[in-house]
Formats: C-alpha cells, sequence, structure tokens
C-alpha cells in the first residue's frame, strides 16, 4: 500500500513540475516582450528634400537717357527742351546710308570721320525717319565744299510722303547758299526769300551750327552761327500761314556740289524765347 501511494502521488507531482514550468515560460516570454518593448525605436533618418534653386528673374537694365549738352544759342532760342532724335552717325559704316534716309541717285553716305555727305547733281536727301511738326526744331552741324550751292531746310509732306519740289501741295522752308546764304519760302506757286539779320560770312570746309524750328501760330525761326564763336550768329524770323503742320528735314546740293551734316537732333520745345 505504501508503493501505491507513492506511484498515485508521482503525477500530482509531474503536474506540479509541470505547471512551474510552464509559468517560468511564460514569465520569461513576457519578460522577453517587456525587453524588446523597451528597446528604443529607431527613428528614420528623414528623406532628404531638394530645394530648387531659385529661378533667376532678369530685370532689364533701362539704358539712361544721353545728356547731350546743347550749344547755348539753342537754349536762348528754345524754352523748355527735350531731345527726341539724335544721329551722330558713328555707327554706320562709311560708305553707306543710315537709316531713314534717302537720297536720290544714292548720292548720300557716311564719310570715315562719322558725319553724312551728300553730293551729285541736284541731288535731293531727305530723312523722314521722324517728321517734325509744331514746336519742333532740328538742329545740325554743317559743312560744304568750295563753289556748292545747297539748300537745309524742312519741307511739307503729304500722307509721310515728300511731295517733289513745285508740285501741287509743295511747301519748303530753308536756308539757301549760293554764295551767301538766304532765307526762302516755296510753294508751287509762291516763292519769295529774305536777309539773314547778323554778321557772319560762312566759309567752305568750315563746321558751322543750324537749327529751324517751328512754333504755334506758323512762326519759324531760322539760326546760323558759328560754334567757335557763338556770338556771331545770323537769324531770321517769319511768319508762313501758307506752311504745312507736318515736315521733313531736306537737303539739296547743285551740280558737283558737296555737303556734309554731323550730330543731326530733333528736339521739342514750348515755345521760342527770342
Amino acid at each position: 500500500m505504501k508503493y501505491k501511494s507513492v506511484l498515485i502521488a508521482s503525477p500530482i507531482i509531474l503536474l506540479f513540475f509541470l505547471s512551474a514550468c510552464t509559468a517560468s515560460d511564460a514569465q520569461i516570454a513576457t519578460a522577453i516582450a517587456q525587453t524588446e518593448a523597451a528597446k528604443p525605436t529607431s527613428t528614420p533618418e528623414p528623406t532628404a528634400t531638394q530645394t530648387p534653386e531659385p529661378t533667376q528673374t532678369l530685370t532689364p537694365t533701362i539704358q539712361p537717357t544721353p545728356t547731350i549738352e546743347l550749344s547755348g544759342v539753342v537754349q536762348k532760342t528754345y524754352s523748355n527742351i527735350d531731345v527726341i532724335y539724335r544721329d551722330e552717325f558713328d555707327n554706320v559704316l562709311s560708305g553707306f546710308s543710315p537709316a531713314g534716309w534717302t537720297a536720290d541717285g544714292e548720292k548720300l553716305y557716311a564719310t570715315s570721320d562719322a558725319s553724312l555727305e551728300i553730293n551729285g547733281q541736284n541731288t535731293v536727301a531727305f530723312f523722314d525717319g521722324k517728321t517734325i511738326s509744331v514746336n519742333e526744331a532740328v538742329i545740325v552741324r554743317f559743312k560744304f565744299a568750295p563753289k556748292s550751292n545747297f539748300t537745309i531746310g524742312i519741307d511739307g509732306v503729304r500722307q509721310g510722303q515728300r511731295i517733289p519740289a513745285f508740285q501741287p501741295g509743295f511747301r519748303s522752308v530753308s536756308m539757301e547758299f549760293r554764295n551767301s546764304p538766304s532765307a526762302f519760302f516755296n510753294s508751287e506757286q509762291n516763292r519769295y526769300y529774305s536777309r539773314f539779320e547778323g554778321e557772319l560770312k560762312l566759309l567752305p570746309d568750315v563746321w558751322y551750327m543750324y537749327t529751324l524750328g517751328f512754333a504755334q501760330g506758323k512762326q519759324f525761326v531760322i539760326k546760323i552761327w558759328d560754334p567757335e564763336n557763338p556770338q556771331k550768329v545770323l537769324i531770321h524770323r517769319k511768319q508762313v500761314d501758307d506752311m504745312t503742320n507736318v515736315n521733313i528735314f531736306i537737303m539739296w546740293v547743285d551740280q558737283n556740289a558737296e555737303l556734309y551734316i554731323d550730330d543731326f537732333t530733333i528736339i521739342k520745345f514750348s515755345d521760342f524765347l527770342d
């Protein structure tokens, strides 16, 4: 009987042992889980985001209006001057005509010293790149060859087109030189001239300055002076009721004549000063 009770007790001990083992495994599993949970979580490195380079905005460079020193004669003639066109012919290849200029028989071209030459027999040259209207004036430097007859002035235009001399609608105000200068008005019906006031003898191969201004009331002034001695000025003032309001700068030379111009300038102004 004693032996039997031992045998009966043995399964109980075994169950107890297994139960203990089972509990121990559960505790181990729990401990492992807690240990894993306690480990610091690895934070992934942030993905590098490439910031695009800022787009460069190109701001156009505004070229300043060139400062042009105008003669004291010009400043004493016109008020509130604004230069609206300027051509010094220094960007034109020698032997070629600059843009905006037209001549009969292609007798107009830039020279090697950056001036503009007109020559030939009864050649007309004109600038139609910019018209000359009320309260505007042209300023130009000029010289002429010996024995040259020539004209510098403005002609009326019809719808932007030059009207041939003495044809219907033709109008012209100019300085004409034939041994001495005269102020001329021409139309298809009328022609008259006047002498300039002042003491200045125009000589060949000498640079002179010229301005012709057109103001309200169809008032005109023409002045010619020596830039080396600006006190010597030729002046002509006239009201020409028959003149047009839109004009172009024009030149004419007689046969075998040579006329040179430079520093061609058009200005706006408010009124005549003298």
